[in-house]
């Protein structure tokens, strides 16, 4: 334990809101690192040494791969500059992004880190982004940050037993290859650091049941595929109420998908979590549902 930790100077309440110079300085530390260079380009950086042979091969692939593609998209979306500004050496563009980074306000430099993960799952890059994700949560974690990257959004969530369901429940395959969507759109709605949409981040996860049940069941209400689940004996009878409660309780006149126009309803961000949360986990239990019918049939034959 440091002795800031000792003193009490490290706690109190999450950074939220905001991304405070020390946060900036950490987050762009492990960018630097494990995206825009590696360690013995940081090194030669600050000592103007001469690259190795290994080096120049990989800036010249940063210039000329999937890294350019990348940063040319954060340049001018998310750091709002003219891409005929953008320089074309590595150097040149790496000082300019820099700069763009600390000089943009808070949100923006959650909108480059967002660039960067789900730029590297397009361009194939799965392994990259996970490692990245891994370093970036760490480093918000350690700085007591109320953010943490979920799938390829930075959404307001620190619980690591909610985080870890909802990325178990986004690599769901057919048949629930839908729920994810919709879990995806969910994230989507809670990561958006300006105006946040609670009220279709709540939507969005019920959908994922509605979906999930379907892909599971074949049945087009969710009150059947319900049903089903528990007549198959997947699904408790109890666990199975909940969700026909939380249904109704969205679907209500003046609820969150029948809100009267000009009169949104009024969802907390808590409550958005909540659905998030417990829809992910009930895509995991459809999953693993199918996993053991898959794995009894199997042995069946």
């Amino acid at each position: 334990m440091s002795f800031s930790d000792e003193i009490g100077r490290n706690s109190g309440a999450l950074e939220h809101g905001e991304m405070s110079l020390g946060t900036t300085n950490a987050v762009w530390s492990v960018l630097l690192r494990s995206f825009f260079a590696n360690d013995e380009i940081v090194r030669l950086r600050r000592s103007g040494g001469v690259l190795s042979a290994h080096t120049s091969r990989v800036l010249f692939e940063r210039i000329n791969g999937p890294f350019w593609r990348i940063v040319e998209d954060l340049w001018h979306e998310d750091l709002e500059r003219a891409s005929d500004e953008l320089s074309s050496s590595y150097e040149g563009s790496l000082e300019q992004v820099r700069a763009g980074f600390f000089e943009s306000p808070w949100y923006r430099r959650y909108d480059v880190v967002e660039r960067v993960v789900s730029g590297l799952h397009s361009e194939g890059m799965a392994r990259a982004a996970n490692d990245l994700c891994a370093a970036l949560n760490a480093v918000l974690e350690s700085r007591r940050v109320g953010y943490r990257i979920v799938g390829k959004n930075v959404v307001p969530l620190t619980d690591p037993m909610e985080i870890e369901t909802i990325n178990v429940s986004l690599a769901s395959e057919e048949p629930l290859a839908g729920a994810r969507l919709h879990l995806g759109r969910a994230l989507e709605q809670l990561s958006d650091r300006r105006v946040p949409s609670y009220e279709n981040a709540v939507k969005e996860a019920i959908s994922a049941v509605e979906s999930a049940a379907r892909g599971a069941t074949g049945k087009s209400s969710l009150r059947g595929g319900l049903q089903v689940l528990v007549n198959r004996g997947e699904l408790p009878e109890d666990f199975a109420e909940v969700f026909r409660r939380l249904w109704t309780y969205s679907n209500k006149e003046g609820g969150v998908r029948h809100a009267i126009i000009g009169a949104p309803a009024v969802v907390r961000p808590a409550e958005a979590r909540f659905f998030l949360a417990i829809s992910a986990a009930f895509v995991n239990l459809l999953a693993d549902g199918q996993t053991r019918r898959r794995s009894l049939t199997t042995e069946d034959k």
